[in-house]
């Protein structure tokens, strides 16, 4: 049985022929199981839908393996999300997306790290640019350990990095913590 998500809702797919055993992908809806459907199957839609994850991912970035220079940048860190726990087969698609931005104050605004690897000008701090973080999912700690890899030419100053995860139920890490933003000078 797989766990998935689309944008009109929920969806369970589960791998069956027609006298039950291993075969094509079906597809079903957990707002409307039709009359019809075989119980095994509706079992596992109930199961799925029953689970309303509301709870964001939490980030923490690693301090004694991240570098930030003039022109690289290196960022290590872990995501985790305490959602549907009973999801194993949803939480080990690695759906946890985090992105990484890093920042300079110019006044009351902020300058970005574009996806070009230098500072934007000068924006709203709310409208931050966040740079993709690669990660692989463990199922035995149900974290994401990521990285971030990117040449940069930035020059020396005081600069804010902050990571951002995203679950696969959409469900966004608002909540800015000594763990996942930090503070530095780049001499």
């Amino acid at each position: 049985v797989e766990y998935g998500r689309t944008g009109e809702g929920l969806y369970v797919r589960v791998r069956v022929d027609e006298q039950g055993n291993v075969g094509p992908t079906t597809t079903i809806s957990t707002k409307d199981v039709l009359p019809g459907t075989p119980p095994e199957l509706q079992d596992a839609a109930l199961a799925a839908s029953a689970c309303g994850d509301r709870t964001p991912p939490r980030s923490a970035i690693s301090t004694k393996r991240s570098r930030v220079g003039r022109k690289q940048l290196y960022v290590k860190g872990r995501s985790a999300d305490r959602g549907c726990r009973e999801l194993s087969a949803a939480q080990a698609r690695n759906a946890i997306a985090v992105g990484v931005s890093l920042s300079k104050r110019s006044g009351k605004r902020c300058r970005y790290v574009g996806t070009d690897g230098r500072l934007t000008r000068p924006r709203k701090c709310s409208r931050a640019i966040k740079l993709r973080a690669k990660g692989r999912y463990n199922l035995k700690t149900r974290k994401l350990e990521w990285t971030l890899k990117k040449k940069v030419k930035i020059p020396r100053g005081r600069y804010r990095l902050r990571a951002t995860a995203t679950d696969q139920s959409g469900n966004l890490e608002r909540r800015v913590s000594r763990k996942n933003a930090r503070s530095f000078s780049v001499r």
